[in-house]
């Protein structure tokens, strides 16, 4: 679903890398040696994947973000690694990875990457927040619940930032039966949040931790800041601030092209 804000972006993304390309005039279409056949421009195939992004809530800071860029343990690589070879039977299965940790050692930047993955293979995603779900759940946008229940891999972001009222168990009830209805539905789900597991069953009960525990493994992760060591000094922190946005990176054009040729392959399927 593309929600006035997402349309909005969609449109420029459509000025900024269609429009201004001079390689197929802005049409996003090149003339092909077979007569009237045309072949899409690199420009048209990267706007269709970032269009697909868009649709799944990956905000653009993760854009151009690979597994391999990603420094972060191996261990975790590797974990993230083979989610992403066994995706297809993940997506079967209904499994998914609970990352748990403290900000800046990669659990977000994991689920985009992941995320990402999923969309090239043709797969929904929606990433959100667990504030975005509750807002959207409590002011009943049917619109926004209906948009997240037709996704194949849940992203769940920022368990531990929900406001509930002492004593209410309103926000636990709306998470158990959010978890619930996914895995009745063999969704995959994928869960961050900076809490342990012993604060995440202190906070939601155990009974949300126990079925998390069939479904998921959970990720324990650990080590410095990624956020802040990406980032590095001053001078660069105001020259990457500064600096133009290049939608025809090598690793997005690389991402897109997969998409594009799964999506070829589903056709002539």
């Amino acid at each position: 679903m593309y929600t006035p804000e997402k349309w909005d972006r969609v449109i420029e993304l459509k000025k900024e890398i269609v429009e201004s390309c001079e390689v197929c005039g802005g049409s996003g279409y090149i003339p092909g040696s077979s007569k009237g056949k045309v072949t899409r421009c690199d420009c048209m195939i990267v706007y269709r994947y970032l269009k697909s992004l868009v649709r799944a809530n990956i905000m653009s800071d993760y854009w151009n973000l690979s597994l391999t860029k990603m420094e972060i343990n191996d261990e975790y690589k590797t974990i993230v690694k083979n989610y992403v070879q066994k995706m297809r039977m993940m997506r079967k299965k209904g499994n998914g990875l609970v990352f748990l940790g403290p900000n800046g050692v990669g659990k977000t930047s994991s689920m985009a990457v992941i995320g990402k993955e999923a969309i090239i293979r043709n797969y929904e995603v929606r990433y959100f927040t667990l504030a975005n779900y509750v807002e959207a759940f409590t002011k009943q946008k049917d619109e926004v619940l209906e948009d997240i229940d037709r996704s194949d891999f849940v992203l769940l972001d920022e368990l531990d930032k929900v406001y509930q009222k002492s004593g209410s168990d309103y926000v636990l009830k709306t998470v158990d039966d959010f978890l619930r209805n996914c895995f009745n539905k063999s969704k995959s789900v994928l869960l961050a949040t900076n809490w342990t597991k012993e604060e995440l069953s202190e906070n939601f009960g155990q009974s949300t931790v126990s079925l998390l525990n069939r479904r998921c493994l959970f990720v324990i992760m650990d080590g410095q800041d990624y956020g802040r060591k990406i980032q590095g000094g001053l001078k660069r922190d105001i020259n990457r601030f500064f600096e133009d946005v290049d939608y025809m990176t090598p690793t997005i054009v690389e991402e897109a092209m997969r998409m594009e040729s799964t999506f070829a392959e589903t056709y002539r399927g």
